[in-house]
């Protein structure tokens, strides 16, 4: 009888702490854009910085802006920052050595680079066969800039991968995923690059297939979740990731541009999906046309976007806990070791 009063206890630490711990678990509203935006680039550095890139400034997403907005997720305030020196929308960023690089839009044949400790801009030419492209992805290894897919109107959606040496400027091309694909979701996870979801253009058809691609060719994962056809078109969203996992949140529902408040990730090591069909919390806004990042304090970020008719754009900024998530509280975590012991000692 001893050992059962010890082992109830446990159960119920265990269950009620992690009750507690899921109702916590929700998406926090954060300190809103300085400016409303959709189709902009997020990215995150190792200092506890997001940046807001570009974007553009209506919800038909038609008039680029050449902004540049710092946020300090520590104090939740936001800073305007050098402007970039052309209006970009529908892109992509990476930071690389304390480098944002963004490498252009269909306007804008150009690679821009801005030094984050300087302040300042650069810009190099294209090279050896790269041309912009609109809603592609970006990732980087090691000191290597990839873009993934994306469209162009004069070479049409694509499935092709550049590389860009950031020692030499020059850019290559890398071996091509096997779905093209528009707008989607992308990260690197040991190394290993990973592609969600997006879009065929032009029809906007989902393409809800996913890749990896590890060191010479890419593979078929886990499909984009979509709850038995009740979301079929998830595009359009916001994307992050973090050592172990793929984040996707908001974006577009249906053929009739119904939009999503619902969030999910994938996990590598059992390829499946997890998402708000399930046990994940979703946004307190519902929006396509966002743009996310997962910071270095462990938030995924979801910022701007917009509403299904194109009508109205967002400010939103929403942050939900992405590292070390649920879990059971501090408190009842320290207290579990205790009473783990009184049933060995029993």
């Amino acid at each position: 009888m001893k050992k059962i009063v010890p082992l109830v206890l446990i159960i119920c630490f265990i269950f009620f702490g992690q009750v507690q711990a899921n109702s916590l678990w929700e998406w926090e509203e954060m300190a809103p854009l300085p400016e409303p935006r959709v189709l902009h680039a997020v990215v995150a550095d190792s200092d506890g910085s997001l940046f807001v890139v570009g974007g553009s400034s209506d919800a038909g997403g038609e008039n680029p802006t050449n902004t540049l907005f710092r946020y300090d997720t520590a104090h939740d305030t936001w800073e305007e920052m050098k402007n970039l020196p052309a209006a970009l929308h529908m892109i992509d960023a990476e930071i690389i050595n304390g480098k944002i690089y963004i490498p252009g839009d269909q306007n804008n044949e150009a690679t821009y680079v801005y030094d984050i400790n300087g302040d300042n801009w650069s810009s190099f030419d294209h090279n050896n066969g790269y041309t912009s492209r609109i809603l592609y992805r970006t990732v980087s290894v090691d000191d290597t800039l990839f873009v993934l897919g994306g469209y162009n109107p004069g070479i049409g959606l694509t499935n092709t991968v550049w590389m860009l040496c950031t020692d030499t400027n020059e850019w290559s091309e890398g071996v091509s995923m096997q779905n093209k694909r528009a707008n989607f979701a992308a990260g690197v996870i040991n190394k290993n690059i990973y592609v969600a979801g997006g879009v065929i253009i032009p029809g906007f058809i989902p393409v809800m297939t996913g890749e990896i691609f590890t060191s010479d060719e890419w593979a078929f994962i886990a499909d984009v979740p979509d709850q038995d056809g009740a979301y079929p078109y998830w595009s359009y969203m916001a994307d992050g990731y973090t050592e172990n996992s793929l984040w996707i949140a908001g974006g577009r529902r249906d053929r009739e541009w119904g939009v999503l408040n619902h969030a999910g990730y994938y996990d590598p090591a059992k390829d499946i999906w997890k998402d708000s069909s399930t046990s994940i919390p979703t946004l307190n806004q519902g929006r396509v046309y966002l743009s996310g990042a997962v910071a270095s304090d462990g938030y995924f970020y979801a910022t701007g976007g917009r509403n299904e008719s194109a009508d109205v754009i967002y400010d939103s900024n929403e942050r939900l806990r992405v590292v070390d998530y649920p879990a059971l509280p501090p408190d009842r975590r320290a207290v579990l070791p205790g009473v783990l012991m009184l049933l060995l000692d029993d």
